[in-house]
C-alpha cells in the first residue's frame, strides 16, 4: 500500500514542506505503508488545478487507481478554493480513496463531515481573499509613503523606514551612463565600458550580500535543436555582466528624473538623479543618431532564424563588418563571450542555398527516390515496431514495480525497496521519453506523394526558367551551360525577398555552420523526410564542394589564376576529413 503525501507552501511564513513531509512519512511508516511525495512550492492554494503540477499529478494517479490513500497536514495545505476541494472529493470518493488529515481518517461518507469540510473550504477561500486584499492595500500604502517594494532601479537603495533613497555610488554610475550617451556612445559601447571598468551590476551586489547557503549558480541549456548533443552551461550569478538592453532601459527610465510608477499608481515621486534637461537631451541625441541622411540601404538577411552555430548551438544572425555582411554567431556580439566559431559571408551562403536547392530539381529527386525505394514505408514500419517495443518495456517495468512493492509488504527492507523503486522510476522516465519521441516522429511523417506535388508546384517557375532542353544544339554545350547559369542567377532578382524567404523556410529546417581546419562546414537539414546534406567551402570563398560526389560550385571569384590551386587544396582537406571519419 502506498500513501500519497501532499504538501504545499506558498510563503516562507507557513510551515515548511520538509516539516510536512516528515510528519507524513512518520504516519506512513507507523502504518507499514510505502509513500509517494507530491509537493507544490510557491503555489497558492487558490491556483487552478492545471497550474498546480504536483496536485494535478496526484489527482491523475488517484483516478488511475495508483493511489488509494492520501495524507495532508491541514486542509488549507490541500486547497483554498471550493472548486478544487469538491473536484478532489469527487475523485477520491469515486476511486474509494481514504483521506487522512494529520493522521486522522476523514469520513467523507458522513454527510455532516462532508458539509463541515465544504464550509472549511469556503472559509479558506475567504481568508485567502482577505489576506490578498490586505497585502495589496498595505503594499500600495507603503509605496505612497515612499517605501520600497520589490527590486529597486539601479541608483537607489533602501534607507531609514524603508524609504527609497539615492545610492551615491550607483548614482554616479547612472550619471556617467547618461553623459556617455550624450558623448555619442551606443548602448553596447556603454555596457562594454562598464564591464571594462569592472562596475558591479545590481545582480552582482545582490549575490555578494546573499545568504551563502543559497545556490549561486544557474544552468542554461544552449541546445536549441534536438539532434545536437545536450550542452549545459553552468553560469555564476555573480558573473552577470552589463548588456546593451540594460543600458537602454536605464536611459529611458523616468525614475531618474523623479517620476516613480508602481502598478496603476503613476503620480508617485522620488528624489531625482538626473536633471530633466539632461534626460531630454539624451533622448533627442538618440533619436538623431537613428536618422540617416541620403538614400536608405536595407540589407535583408534571407536566412535569418535558419542559420545556427554548430560549435555552441546558438543562432547565427546578420551583421555588418567593415562594409561586408555576414551571418555570425550571437556569442560574437557580446564582448568576451565568443564561442570562437567564424561567421560566413551573407552573399555566399544566400545564393548557394538558393541556387543549389531552388533553381533545379534536386529536392524533387531526393523525395522521389525515397518514395521509389520505399524508404518512407520502411521507416513507418520500423517506427511501429520500435513504438510497440517501448510499450512492452514500460509494461514490464510496471510489473517489476508491482513485484518490488509486493516484496516490501512481505518484509523487504525499506532501503532495498527504495533503491530498486528509484531505478525503476528512472528507467520508466527514460523509456517514456523515447516512446514520446518515436510517436512524435511517426506523427510528423507526411504523405510524400503530396509533398512531392507541393515541391513540383513551388519550384515550377524556377524549373521553367532553367529548363535544360530549350536550346539549339548548334549553340554548343559550353554556351548553353553559360546561358543556363545566367538564368539561375537572374532568378535571384526576379523573386522578391519575401517570396524567396518563404520558399526557403518551407523546405529547409536548419543550416549549421562550423569553421574548422581552414574550411567552412555547411550542414543543411530539411523539413522534408530526406537525409541532411553537407558541403565544404574554402575560407576565401572560391568554391563549395559536396563531399559525396565532389560536385563543385564555382562562387565566381575574379582571380582566375587562384581558382585551381584553391580547389585542389579544398578537395585535399575534404579527403583528410573523410579519412578521419572512416
Amino acid at each position: 500500500m502506498v500513501v500519497a503525501i501532499y504538501t504545499r507552501q506558498s510563503t516562507d511564513k507557513q510551515q515548511s514542506i520538509p516539516f510536512q513531509m516528515e510528519l507524513g512519512e512518520k504516519f506512513a511508516k507507523s502504518k507499514g505503508w510505502g509513500f509517494k511525495h507530491y509537493s507544490d512550492k510557491g503555489i497558492s492554494g487558490g491556483a487552478k488545478i492545471e497550474d498546480r503540477k504536483e496536485f494535478a499529478q496526484m489527482l491523475d494517479d488517484i483516478i488511475d487507481g495508483t493511489i488509494k490513500k492520501v495524507w495532508i497536514w491541514e486542509q488549507d495545505r490541500l486547497e483554498r478554493e471550493p472548486a478544487t476541494w469538491f473536484a478532489f472529493c469527487t475523485a477520491i470518493i469515486d476511486a474509494e480513496v481514504d483521506l487522512y488529515e494529520n493522521g486522522k481518517l476523514i469520513d467523507l461518507d458522513d454527510d455532516n463531515v462532508f458539509m463541515l469540510k465544504g464550509m472549511n473550504s469556503l472559509m479558506n477561500r475567504s481568508e485567502r481573499r482577505r489576506s490578498a486584499k490586505k497585502s495589496k492595500a498595505k503594499i500600495n500604502d507603503n509605496v505612497e509613503k515612499g517605501q520600497v517594494h520589490g527590486l529597486l532601479p539601479y541608483g537607489y537603495t533602501e534607507g531609514n523606514n524603508k524609504q527609497m533613497v539615492i545610492d551615491p555610488e550607483e548614482a554616479k554610475v547612472v550619471r556617467d551612463i547618461f553623459q556617455w550617451s550624450l558623448d555619442g556612445l551606443g548602448y553596447r559601447a556603454i555596457a562594454n565600458r562598464l564591464n571594462d571598468l569592472e562596475i558591479p551590476t545590481s545582480y552582482n551586489k545582490m549575490v555578494a550580500n546573499a545568504d551563502p547557503k543559497k545556490k549561486q549558480t544557474y544552468t542554461v541549456d544552449i541546445n536549441r535543436n534536438n539532434d545536437l548533443p545536450e550542452k549545459i552551461v553552468v553560469k555564476q550569478k555573480a558573473a552577470t555582466k552589463w548588456v546593451a538592453g540594460t543600458v537602454k532601459n536605464m536611459l529611458f527610465r523616468e525614475t531618474y528624473i523623479g517620476k516613480r510608477k508602481f502598478g496603476e499608481q503613476t503620480n508617485l515621486t522620488v528624489e531625482p538623479i538626473i536633471e530633466k534637461s539632461t534626460f531630454d537631451a539624451v533622448h533627442e541625441a538618440i533619436i538623431n543618431r537613428g536618422k540617416k541622411s541620403g538614400a536608405k540601404t536595407f540589407h535583408k538577411y534571407i536566412l535569418n532564424n535558419l542559420v545556427w552555430c554548430k560549435l555552441c548551438g546558438k543562432r547565427y544572425t546578420g551583421r555588418e563588418v567593415t562594409n561586408h555582411f555576414y551571418y555570425r554567431c550571437v556569442t560574437r556580439i557580446r564582448k568576451g563571450e565568443s564561442c570562437g566559431n567564424s561567421g560566413i559571408q551573407k552573399e555566399v551562403l544566400d545564393k548557394f542555398i538558393w541556387e543549389r536547392f531552388f533553381t533545379n530539381d534536386i529536392l524533387i529527386k531526393e523525395v522521389t527516390k525515397n518514395i521509389t525505394n520505399g524508404e518512407i514505408s520502411k521507416r513507418k514500419e520500423q517506427l511501429k515496431r520500435e513504438i510497440e517495443k517501448e510499450k512492452n518495456i514500460l509494461k514490464s517495468l510496471k510489473m517489476q514495480s508491482d513485484r518490488n512493492y509486493e516484496g516490501y509488504t512481505k518484509g523487504v527492507s525499506w532501503e532495498k525497496y527504495n533503491k530498486v523503486d528509484k531505478q525503476i522510476e528512472q528507467d520508466t522516465k527514460q523509456h517514456e521519453r523515447k516512446l514520446r519521441h518515436l510517436e512524435e516522429e511517426h506523427n510528423k511523417i507526411q504523405d510524400e506523394t503530396k509533398l512531392t506535388l507541393d515541391l513540383e508546384n513551388d519550384l515550377k517557375p524556377m524549373l521553367d526558367e532553367t529548363n535544360f532542353e530549350d536550346y539549339d544544339e548548334d549553340t554548343g554545350l559550353a554556351q548553353h551551360v553559360f546561358l543556363h547559369n545566367e538564368r539561375k542567377k537572374a532568378l535571384w532578382s526576379k523573386f522578391t525577398y519575401d517570396e524567396k524567404q518563404k520558399l526557403i523556410q518551407k523546405y529547409i529546417n536548419r543550416i549549421e555552420i562550423l569553421y574548422q581546419g581552414k574550411i567552412y562546414h555547411i550542414h543543411v537539414h530539411f523539413n522534408l523526410n530526406i537525409p541532411s546534406q553537407t558541403y565544404y567551402c574554402d575560407r576565401l570563398y572560391y568554391h563549395i564542394v559536396s563531399p559525396d560526389n565532389l560536385e563543385i560550385f564555382d562562387l565566381g571569384q575574379e582571380k582566375e589564376h587562384l581558382k585551381l590551386p584553391k580547389l585542389q587544396e579544398l578537395i585535399k582537406n575534404i579527403e583528410q576529413i573523410k579519412k578521419v571519419r572512416n
